[in-house]
Parts: C-alpha cells; sequence; structure tokens
C-alpha cells in the first residue's frame, strides 16, 4: 500500500549527445527511507554510440543489440513507477531525455511528477564544493558506482533521505514545503522550481 513517503529514484545514460538516445534506466523504489525494489534496463537507442559516452558509462552498442527500445520498454518502466513521486539529481537532464523519446516515439506523456536531488541539495547543504552527485554521495557516505544508471538512482534516492534526515522531517511532502519547493514538476510540463512566494 502507497503512503506519502513511498517516492522512486531514477537515472538515465544516453549513447551520445541527443537527449532521445537513452541506452539505460534505472529506478529504485523506496518506502519509509528503505530501498523496496528496484529495476534496471539496458535500452537499444536506435542511434550510435559516441566514445565520449562510452567512456563515461560503459556501455557499448553490441550491449543494446538485442534489448528493446525505449518504446517497447516504455510501459514497463511506467508500471513499475507506480504513479509515486520521482527524483533524480539534475533531474532536468533525464527528464529532458525521457520527454525527448516520448516526442520521438509520438507519444503521449505519462504522469511523472519529479523532484531534483540535485536542487535539494543545493538548497540545504552549504559545505561541500559542488553538488554533483558523486559529491553528495561522498558527503553522506552513499556507495556509488557512477554512471550506473542504477547505482545512480539509488544513490539520489538515498540523498533525499540523508536531506529529510537533516531536517529532522519524516513526511516528504511537508519536507518540500519548509525548503520552499511544494510543486513538484511534471515530465512534459512544468519544471521542478522554488515556490515564488515564501509559504
Amino acid at each position: 500500500m502507497k503512503n506519502t513517503n513511498d517516492f522512486v529514484a531514477l537515472d538515465v545514460e544516453t549513447a551520445n549527445a541527443n537527449a532521445h538516445s537513452i541506452c539505460s534506466v534505472g529506478i529504485a523504489k523506496f518506502s519509509n527511507g528503505k530501498l523496496i525494489d528496484q529495476y534496471y534496463q539496458l535500452i537499444n537507442p536506435e542511434e550510435s554510440f559516441r566514445s565520449i559516452n562510452i567512456s563515461i558509462h560503459g556501455i557499448r552498442p553490441r550491449d543494446v543489440q538485442s534489448k528493446p527500445t525505449f518504446l517497447e520498454m516504455k510501459n514497463d518502466m511506467i508500471k513499475f513507477i507506480d504513479g509515486l513521486p520521482l527524483i533524480a539529481h539534475n533531474a532536468a537532464f533525464d527528464m529532458g531525455a525521457l520527454k525527448a523519446d516520448y516526442i520521438r516515439y509520438n507519444l503521449s506523456y505519462d504522469m511523472i511528477q519529479y523532484m531534483c536531488s540535485a536542487t535539494l541539495s543545493r538548497a540545504l547543504v552549504k559545505t561541500v564544493p559542488n553538488h554533483k552527485l558523486s559529491t553528495m554521495a561522498n558527503y553522506y557516505q552513499i556507495e556509488l558506482n557512477h554512471h550506473h544508471a542504477l547505482s545512480d538512482a539509488m544513490a539520489s534516492g538515498a540523498i533525499l533521505i540523508n536531506l529529510m534526515a537533516d531536517l529532522q522531517e519524516n513526511d516528504l511532502f511537508e519536507f518540500l514545503r519548509r525548503v520552499q519547493y511544494p510543486n513538484l514538476g511534471e515530465l512534459g510540463g512544468r519544471g521542478f522550481k522554488k515556490a515564488t512566494k515564501k509559504i
């Protein structure tokens, strides 16, 4: 049964500079601060791979040759998300990639509401040199295999849990209200932005 502290964390990797070239998706599901399920899928982006992208995430064309396309796996992804709020680190990138593939395949947007752990980190953690995923994972001593989509997703979710703990807040939506980010972003719609008026 869902509760207000259930959420998923997501990360995608891309084959090249095109936003719609998603070649892997990782999703981690959390309930009351605990990881309860995970989903990982290599994706055939139907695009060429750039060497720089391969050097970042290690995924090669041969790894995805027999894998489903985004169009073929999208419903499984949405079923796993199950309407839960989503968090990603630098969510504009991940949501932009999803949006680009929805446009590419002429799909209607699913209702995906999201937060950004990088944005929330910048709002609350002032003692780090930057708010990259690797920096925040190190700050909170979170295990990270950087640029593996599932590991990145799990780290983003763990960062959110730690940020909430820093404020001694157990309710996700009360936490977002307290940090002035009460409105979730929406895939294909509004971004995840600070409230224009102090709450």
